[in-house]
């Protein structure tokens, strides 16, 4: 920045640099903090530099550029409280972008012509900002009446939303506008059915999560040896269980006895509240580690008199993409920005617990839904004194907002009120509930029981089969994890093999390939062993119960993933480790076959060599005989000097013929 205030509109140019950047970075991604973070320290930056910026221009240019970034913060925070679905957050929201707007229009009132090409974008973008804002505040003004049982609002917003549409925004705008004018029109057509309304409702968030570096069993009794209850990060457990409380329902016939059970840390309540204050929600909540693997954090709440607006909200708070809400536990004063943020760092604080090196590795958040109770109104959140209640299924699932709560979590909110364009799904809903009038659908993410007619401790049956399928996600990724170390640590294996290496490298090479399968073996006998109870039809005790447990694990998905790392576990123990050690073999017994045949001809030859030089050497007995006839001294030694000659040449002359290769080491 201070290299920029010497140029004419240079820290302009650089402003709008970085609200490009950030705008950028906004249609990616719902995390805003970073984006957030980099404007406040260009307006900062600013602040500080203004004073020593020479030229009026420029700083005038660079305050409207400011101004701009101002009402991206804004805007940023405006996505967030849709993201929340708080009408009023996002309504409060909205009106603060309105007073950046205002800001953005007195700054470019200040330009003059010599601003001319900075004023031109920045008039373009204040127009389509205070048009959009506009019509944004007169749905959320519309939808909050209709909420409340008031409609009459809807049409004039449905017009303004269209006029905004053919007024000259981005496209991006307009495809907003777009999505909310659908939703407040589906709305509207809706006004004179029966809507939902939940008379009482059960929501458990389930975060499940696998650690690496430790069996599950051991974790389960490493837990349950805690004297006192464990703290973790800052949070002081109230207790801890030594045994799940489970139904008998998970007395399962396996020859072995195997059976979902563990252990539990018992945390103070969860408070949910937005960031201004204002309490949202208190959830009891616990984290139960299993003997199988599938660990999981586990949220409990009831909520009694729900429209389908904040039913849907209710669910999706278990996502990452919900906008941020001020979550604490204990009394140690810290908050998170959300349950998913508070699930994510609980379980790394309960992997360091169980051991150093120990990792936690999380899956997919569930949620699992169920209605106790469900009343049919005349519209929107009608104040009658006598609902029609709902008393089947099917009568739930034609109410108007049932789709909120069947449909499966989104991963994001798009419109206000977009769960009005949800559709009710008839492909997961379960086949295998057996009492007339029930109903349950399972999702990839959801589970939701509508249990009308049934007794809470049957109802507890389906909510423990549901429960156990939401938590497996954490298992699959503790798996997908290991096999991808695996993975890497093969490949890094197999590339260090090269032309290059000897008979004892190849060996070597060999034996840790052996080893490394053989460890794989040892995890897919593991991984098959767990996979095979959990697909037992002795697993549970009903085999009613685990017909719909089989039902449920189809329709979340889990025997998909179980299929994907069942088919990578396999290509790496038959393709990469098969195919390299066959290699490795025959390449070792080349190198076996050529030494043993190099050592035999240098045998062969010593023997021929030593052969040469004893028949020279017999000469030798030639020389004897002259000197016994009187033959000079002189011509003796000469004699025998040229025999021990020819015999050493003979020797190496054999040796070479013989073995051409003799010269290579041993």
């Amino acid at each position: 920045m201070e290299k920029t205030a010497s140029h004419p509109f240079g820290p302009a140019l650089f402003g709008l640099y970085v609200w490009g950047v950030a705008h950028r970075a906004w249609k990616l991604s719902y995390e805003f903090v970073r984006m957030v973070d980099g404007l406040k320290e260009f307006q900062m930056c600013w602040a500080e530099v203004r004073p020593t910026v020479p030229e009026a221009s420029s700083v005038r240019a660079c305050d409207a550029v400011d101004a701009l970034t101002r009402l991206l913060v804004e805007e940023i925070s405006v996505e967030d409280a849709l993201c929340c679905g708080d009408v009023d957050r996002h309504f409060d929201a909205v009106q603060i972008a309105h007073l950046r707007v205002g800001e953005l229009g007195d700054r470019l009132r200040g330009l003059t012509d010599e601003e001319d090409p900075l004023h031109s974008g920045l008039l373009k973008a204040w127009y389509a900002s205070r048009v959009y804002y506009r019509a944004v505040e007169s749905a959320l003004v519309a939808t909050r009446a209709a909420l409340n049982g008031d409609a009459s609002a809807l049409p004039g917003a449905i017009a303004e939303l269209e006029a905004a549409e053919a007024a000259p925004l981005t496209y991006v705008q307009k495809s907003e506008l777009g999505g909310h004018r659908s939703c407040l029109g589906r709305m509207l057509e809706s006004v004179e059915r029966e809507w939902l309304k939940l008379d009482h409702v059960k929501v458990v968030y389930l975060f499940p999560f696998g650690c690496s570096g430790i069996e599950a069993e051991a974790a389960v009794k490493k837990l349950g040896s805690q004297a006192v209850p464990p703290r973790l990060g800052g949070i002081r457990a109230t207790a801890v269980r030594r045994v799940l409380e489970l139904c008998d329902v998970w007395a399962g016939a396996d020859f072995h006895k195997r059976r979902f059970e563990g252990a539990s840390i018992q945390l103070p309540p969860v408070r949910l509240s937005h960031p201004g204050g204002t309490a949202v929600d208190e959830l009891k909540a616990e984290i139960r580690l299993s003997i199988l693997g599938n660990h999981y954090l586990r949220l409990e709440t009831h909520h009694y008199g729900l429209d389908p607006h904040t039913a849907m909200f209710t669910l999706f708070r278990a996502a990452p993409e919900h906008g941020t809400m001020a979550v604490t536990c204990g009394e140690d004063g810290r908050s998170w920005g959300g349950l998913h943020d508070f699930a994510v760092d609980l379980q790394s604080e309960v992997a360091a617990l169980l051991g150093e090196g120990v990792e936690s590795r999380s899956g997919r958040y569930h949620v699992l839904a169920t209605v106790y109770g469900a009343s049919a109104v005349p519209g929107p959140n009608a104040a009658v004194a006598n609902p029609r209640r709902l008393i089947s299924g099917a009568q739930f699932r034609e109410a108007f907002g049932a789709q909120a709560l069947l449909h499966t979590v989104p991963n994001g909110v798009e419109s206000i009120a977009d769960w009005t364009r949800f559709t009710v799904p008839t492909d997961t809903v379960l086949a295998t509930v057996r009492k007339a009038g029930n109903l349950v659908v399972g999702t990839a993410n959801s589970t939701i029981l509508v249990p009308f007619g049934m007794p809470t401790f049957g109802v507890g049956t389906y909510e423990t089969v549901a429960e156990f399928v939401g938590t497996l996600d954490g298992l699959c990724s503790v798996w997908a994890d290991r096999l991808a170390r695996r993975h890497r640590e093969v490949t890094a294996l197999v590339n260090g093999i090269n032309g290059t290496l000897d008979a004892n490298e190849i060996a070597e090479y060999a034996s840790r390939l052996r080893r490394e399968q053989v460890s794989l073996h040892d995890f897919a006998s593991e991984y098959r062993a767990v996979q095979s109870l959990i697909h037992s039809p002795s697993f549970m005790a009903s085999p009613a119960d685990t017909e719909a447990l089989s039902e449920l694990l189809l329709l979340s998905g889990v025997e998909r993933s179980e299929k994907d790392i069942a088919e990578k576990l396999g290509q790496l123990l038959n393709d990469r480790l098969e195919v390299h050690i066959d290699a490795l073999a025959a390449e070792f017994r080349e190198h076996v076959d050529r030494e043993r045949e190099r050592r035999a001809r240098r045998s062969r030859s010593l023997i021929e060599a030593l052969l040469a030089a004893m028949a020279a050497m017999g000469f030798a007995g030639v020389v004897q005989v002259l000197q016994g006839q009187g033959l000079p001294a002189v011509w003796t030694w000469i004699l025998l000097g040229l025999t021990v000659t020819a015999a050493a040449t003979c020797s190496v002359a054999v040796y070479r013929w013989s073995n051409p290769g003799g010269s290579e080491p041993d």
